[in-house]
């Protein structure tokens, strides 16, 4: 499953790459195709693996390493406030494993905090998780709704909001 798992990790972004070489973004060629997005999943399996078989190990490194991973998963996340994924090939390419990397860095964060399972960061993650699914299938009809209410009425970020807080409820 790693080395699975590792491949898909460099295949993934270059097949983003091949598909984004001539064409204009397009949701349904660059942003659905399982194999295009494949890596943003394995990055949760590959963690679950370590987690599962070498967690000794991983939790020594988390130790060492545990003041920078929620700095770094944030840097990780911070090009959404810069690139548009329609219109930065970068964005598109190497941001979906970014942010799958940073997810992966928060939930090491939450998992091995200080003070167990029981610390804030990990109830929200767990929540979070718990629920995911059912905000990955209401945040589309999410979004149609609000830009056909809401267009131009709010600023990015308060539209940004509206969205967040609608998909999650």
């Amino acid at each position: 499953i790693v080395w699975l798992g590792g491949l898909l990790l460099l295949v993934c972004p270059l097949l983003r790459w091949e598909a984004s070489a001539d064409r204009s973004y397009d949701l349904m060629t660059n942003l659905v195709p399982t194999h295009l997005r494949m890596d943003s999943l394995m990055y949760g399996v590959i963690l679950s693996w370590f987690w599962t078989f070498k967690r000794f190990e991983i939790e020594i490194i988390v130790r060492r390493c545990r003041p920078i991973l929620v700095p770094a998963a944030l840097v990780m996340l911070s090009p959404t406030l810069i690139f548009s994924l329609e219109q930065d090939r970068w964005m598109h390419v190497a941001g979906f494993s970014l942010f799958a990397l940073a997810g992966m860095l928060l939930i090491l964060a939450a998992i091995t905090g200080r003070s167990g399972r029981s610390n804030a960061l990990a109830r929200t993650v767990a929540t979070i998780g718990f629920y995911s699914y059912s905000i990955y299938l209401w945040h589309l009809p999410v979004v149609r709704v609000l830009d056909s209410v809401l267009a131009g009425r709010l600023s990015p970020n308060a539209w940004l909001a509206t969205y967040l807080a609608a998909s999650l409820i």
